[in-house]
């Protein structure tokens, strides 16, 4: 089960590497920086993955016992979820540096 997992991830990054990133790297010259792209594609896919893993534990979780209630009717701001993840995603940038 781990190795079908890994066969597709490494499948996802390279089909993404090839298809969305190396043509325009290519095209405006950027070929010495493909091996650097492909580890930045790699950083998005573990970003991407650790923010679905995220969001497919927590919000059941809350769904049972929320943290704020809300009155009928109201619900929170919608992009302050985005603004969260974005936040979380630039701490963990941070953090790398």
């Amino acid at each position: 089960m781990l190795q079908t997992f890994l066969d597709t991830f490494v499948l996802i990054q390279g089909w993404l590497l090839e298809h969305i990133v190396q043509p325009p790297l290519l095209a405006l010259g950027f070929g010495s920086y493909l091996e650097a792209a492909f580890d930045g594609v790699e950083f998005f896919l573990y970003g991407v993955l650790q923010l679905s893993i995220a969001y497919l534990l927590l919000r059941p979780l809350e769904h049972f016992r929320p943290i704020e209630r809300w009155p009928p009717g109201h619900h929170p701001a919608r992009r302050l979820r985005l603004a969260d993840a974005v936040h979380y995603r630039h701490r963990g940038l941070a953090a790398l540096s």
